[in-house]
């Protein structure tokens, strides 16, 4: 007995030394960098905890739109619309905030974009929910674009992966436990979602403000006063900009600094091409789906939570440490791509949930499978979306580059989400499906192309270097 105990003392220390090196980059989030660098990360996850209570809630406002307020397809799909459309004025915000400090863009972003959410409470119809969630999502596009220019500033470049991977993990799993609260109240109480909405305003609003003071050193004023006096200031610049500050604050300033960039950065171009028809393939689904569970599959808002919550949460909960660390080990190209052909499993099994004969519970089965590949692939497309402009902006600031990345998934909002209604309605929900899991396959296999290309056009550059004398 003693001797097959001490057998298994080496393959258990083996074991848990495999075990802790497989956690070890999470540790090194926390341990890693000077002090500055731990407290911009702990106010990153400050602000990732309550904007993971907002967005818990938020993703939610599409069911609450079909089921609570029983609006037609066409408002579901202006609402599919609206929000990726909205971020087609990154492009502009990408100009503005070049360069500058973010006060005034984050500051902006909370008090127009978060806390009038509470007017729900005031005016409940669907049209008001479809207002707010637009000017939700403008803000969110000006946050994202400020934002971007903050971890690059805030983080050394080989620690940013896996402090922003732990800082989507804690957002994750604060929106999965508020919209599993948040779905047992709408099943007792559908009447309170006016009040669920308050306090996504609320919570989003406290995110920004610890994003802002993530921008700030700790040497510095980083309060509520400090932020909304400097905040003002910064907006101030904007409003009443000097003389020698007229042409920067121009749309047409904004759209050269566009030009520029994609001008001189022909990867990056790529890089975008592929997006755009990942975009398709993910927002041709975002009118279609809502029908498809609350209507013809007649879910519940606990089974609608747990789909949207739960199922679509865990794997960034889970993975975003992780996936975070290997995009600092692998390409960014080849990282995405491979994501890409992951998550054409998601509206695959949406199209399997569709086959004839299949009875109710299997069918909700499918869905919550569809929603489990779609967390795994999207922990990985989540950091790859919000870092990979930053693999073309060298050391330049990254915000001209994030700007435009995020103002051309307004572009392809503006048209995606009524192909994918057009394709439901003459061909039916399935086609759908199938249409967005052969665009998810075409652009995996599009970024992996431009991946295999980049790194032939490295080799060849440093083998010519050492060939010459």
């Amino acid at each position: 007995m003693e001797r097959e105990a001490g057998e298994l003392r080496p393959v258990a220390a083996e074991f848990l030394r495999g075990l802790l090196s497989r956690l070890s980059p999470f540790w090194q989030a926390f341990r890693s960098g000077d002090r500055e660098e731990r407290t911009a990360f702990a106010e990153h996850l400050a602000a990732s905890a309550w904007g993971g209570v907002s967005n818990g809630i938020f993703l939610l406002a599409d069911v609450i739109l079909a089921k609570a307020l029983d609006a037609p397809g066409w408002q579901i799909t202006l609402m599919a619309t609206l929000g990726p459309a909205a971020n087609v004025f990154c492009f502009y915000f990408a100009g503005q905030v070049e360069g500058r400090p973010k006060a005034g863009a984050f500051l902006l972003s909370g008090l127009l974009g978060r806390l009038p959410m509470a007017l729900l409470l005031i005016h409940r119809s669907s049209g008001m929910l479809i207002a707010l969630y637009f000017l939700y999502s403008v803000a969110a596009s000006l946050l994202i674009t400020a934002m971007n220019s903050v971890l690059q500033a805030r983080y050394r470049e080989a620690d940013r992966p896996i402090r922003f991977g732990v800082a989507s993990s804690v957002a994750g799993l604060f929106a999965i436990l508020t919209s599993q609260l948040a779905g047992a109240l709408l099943e007792s109480r559908e009447e309170s979602f006016p009040w669920l909405f308050a306090i996504c305003g609320l919570t989003g609003f406290l995110s920004v403000y610890h994003t802002f003071r993530m921008e700030r050193l700790a040497a510095e004023e980083r309060g509520l006063r400090a932020w909304l006096s400097i905040g003002i200031r910064n907006l101030r610049a904007r409003l009443q900009p000097r003389p020698d500050e007229l042409q920067r604050h121009s749309i047409l300033s904004s759209l050269s600094v566009a030009a520029r960039t994609f001008r001189e950065n022909p990867g990056f171009v790529r890089f975008e091409r592929d997006y755009m028809i990942y975009g398709f393939a993910f927002l041709s689904l975002l009118p279609v789906l809502p029908v498809y569970i609350v209507r013809d599959l007649g879910m519940s808002y606990s089974q609608l939570s747990a789909s949207k919550g739960l199922y679509a949460l865990i794997g960034q909960v889970v993975l975003s440490p992780l996936l975070g660390a290997a995009l600092g080990r692998l390409r960014p190209l080849r990282f995405t791509g491979r994501m890409f052909f992951l998550l054409a499993c998601y509206p695959l099994c949406l199209l399997v949930s569709t086959y004839p004969g299949m009875g109710a519970y299997a069918r909700i089965v499918w869905v919550y499978a569809a929603f489990l590949v779609f967390s795994v692939s999207m922990a990985g497309v989540n950091i790859s979306w919000t870092l990979g402009s930053m693999h073309f902006a060298g050391g330049r600031d990254a915000s001209a580059f994030q700007g435009l990345h995020v103002a051309l998934t307004g572009i392809r909002g503006l048209l995606a989400p009524s192909l994918g209604y057009l394709i439901a309605s003459l061909l039916g929900i399935s086609a759908s499906f199938a249409f967005s899991t052969i665009l998810f396959a075409v652009a995996g296999a599009m970024m992996l192309r431009h991946d295999r290309d980049e790194r032939a056009r490295a080799d060849s550059t440093r083998e010519a270097s050492s060939a010459s004398p």
